[in-house]
C-alpha cells in the first residue's frame, strides 16, 4: 500500500486547530494542517467535485435534489386524500419511516410535500462506492486510477467508533496501491449534538484516539506509507431557525402553476413560472433578514453558474447559524444542533487536509484536493 486516504465527513478546520485531535494533526514529522476553503452546497457536490477536479457548475451536481417532473406515485395519490396538509406531511413522512424499518425499501423524496413530489427526482447517492455519483461524460480520479490498472481499494464506516479495527479486517484491505476510507462520525455528532458542545469533544478525542490507532498499525505494515486526512466542509452552531416556507405561502401566489420552492437546510431553490411569481418573490425575499438571494456575480464566484435551471432560478441562502425549517431533507427538524451548507467565507465553514506538506502548502480549496490524487497517481507511475 503507497497511499492511504481518510476522508472524514463534516469536521471543520476551526475544530481540528483547537487542538483537541492531536493523532490527525501529527501524522508524520513532515505532516502539515492546510485551511481549505470549501464550496457553497452539500455533500453530493462537494465530493463530487474532489473527486473529478470540477466545480459544481461543471459536473452538474449541486444539491441531492432537481427539478425533473414526473409522474406521481400510487403513494402519494392516496395520501393526498389526507384532509391538512400538515396531516399529509406527517403520514407521508412516518408511513416512509415504517416502510424502511419494515422492509427494507425506501419511498422516494419522504420530506417533499406531496403536492409537488412529482417535480422533483434525487440524485442516486451510495457512499458504499466510489465516486458516490456516477456523473454521464465526467470522468472521476476512480475511473482514472482503474484505466491505468492502478489497484484501488474504499471502505465506508458510517461509525469508526464502533467498527473493530482487527488484523483480519486490515489484512482485507491490504492489497491495493490506494485505499480510501470514509468516516461518518463527525458529521453526526456535530449534527446532533453541535460543534463546540462537550458531547461534541468528547466524540472528538474518542475518534481522534481511533484514528491513531488506525494509522499506527498501517504504517507498521506499510512503513513507506502517505497518509493523507481531509474533510468536505465544517459544522456552524445552529442559532435561529426560519420558518420561509410559511413567507412564501403568505404571497398569494401558486403551487406549481407560479412557482415551485425547494427548501434546503440553508439553500432555498425557487423556479419562478410568470412575472407576477418572479417580482412578488425577489421583493419578499430582499426583505427576509436572515439571509439573501445570491446575485450573478455571487452565483459565479461559487461556481453555481449552471447551463440549466435543474436547482432552479434563483438561490436564497441563510446567514450562518440559521436554519430554514422546516427543510424538505430532513423535514423532522431533529439532529439540528449543527448545520453546514453556508457561504463559504463564513469560517465556521472551512474544511481542511493533514498531509506532506510538500502537497498540501499550494491547496486553497477542496477542489484542489484532486491535484493530491494525481500527484500521487503520477509518482506511482513514474515508477
Amino acid at each position: 500500500m503507497d497511499f492511504l486516504y481518510i476522508m472524514i465527513d463534516g469536521l471543520g478546520f476551526d475544530v481540528l486547530s483547537s487542538n483537541k485531535a492531536p493523532s490527525l494533526t501529527q501524522l508524520g514529522e513532515s505532516s502539515h494542517i492546510k485551511r481549505l476553503e470549501t464550496l457553497l452546497g452539500y455533500s453530493c457536490g462537494i465530493y463530487s467535485s474532489i473527486f473529478t477536479g470540477l466545480q459544481q457548475q461543471d459536473h452538474g451536481i449541486w444539491t441531492e435534489y432537481y427539478y425533473s417532473p414526473h409522474r406521481q406515485t400510487c403513494f402519494s395519490k392516496a395520501l393526498r386524500l389526507l384532509p391538512s396538509e400538515r396531516l399529509r406531511r406527517i403520514g407521508k413522512f412516518g408511513l416512509s419511516y415504517a416502510l424502511l424499518q419494515l422492509s427494507g425499501r425506501r419511498v422516494e423524496n419522504p420530506g417533499v410535500p406531496v403536492e409537488v413530489d412529482s417535480f422533483f427526482k434525487k440524485w442516486r447517492i451510495d457512499v458504499t462506492t466510489l465516486p458516490f455519483i456516477k456523473i454521464p461524460h465526467v470522468s472521476s480520479i476512480i475511473e482514472t486510477m482503474e484505466r491505468l490498472g492502478h489497484q484501488w481499494k474504499y471502505v465506508y464506516w458510517k461509525s469508526l467508533l464502533q467498527t473493530e479495527i482487527s488484523e483480519k479486517r486490515l489484512d482485507d484491505l491490504d492489497d491495493c496501491s490506494s485505499l480510501f476510507i470514509l468516516l461518518g462520525d463527525m458529521d453526526t455528532a456535530g449534527h446532533r449534538y453541535g460543534p463546540f458542545s462537550e458531547a461534541y469533544d468528547l466524540c472528538l478525542r474518542r475518534f481522534d484516539a481511533k484514528i491513531g490507532a488506525l494509522v499506527g498499525k498501517l504504517l507498521k505494515r506499510h512503513p513507506d506509507l502517505r497518509v493523507f486526512v481531509f474533510s468536505d466542509h465544517g459544522m456552524t452552531s445552529c442559532t435561529k431557525r426560519l420558518n420561509l416556507e410559511r413567507i412564501v405561502k403568505q404571497l398569494g401566489l401558486r403551487q406549481p402553476d407560479d412557482y415551485l420552492a425547494f427548501y434546503n437546510s440553508t439553500i432555498a431553490n425557487f423556479w419562478l413560472f410568470t412575472r407576477v411569481a418572479k417580482r412578488r418573490m425577489e421583493d419578499r425575499l430582499s426583505k427576509v433578514a436572515e439571509g439573501h438571494v445570491l446575485q450573478v456575480d455571487e452565483v459565479r464566484r461559487y461556481g453555481l453558474d449552471f447551463a440549466h435551471n435543474l436547482y432552479g432560478d434563483i438561490f436564497f441562502v441563510v446567514k450562518p447559524g440559521v436554519r430554514i425549517c422546516p427543510d424538505y431533507f430532513n423535514p423532522t427538524g431533529i439532529h439540528g444542533a449543527g448545520i453546514h451548507g453556508y457561504e463559504p467565507e463564513d469560517a465556521s465553514t472551512c474544511a481542511f487536509m493533514v498531509g506532506d506538506q510538500a502537497y498540501t502548502k499550494c491547496l486553497s480549496n477542496v477542489v484542489d484536493i484532486h491535484q493530491v490524487f494525481r500527484k500521487n497517481l503520477g509518482s506511482i507511475l513514474e515508477h
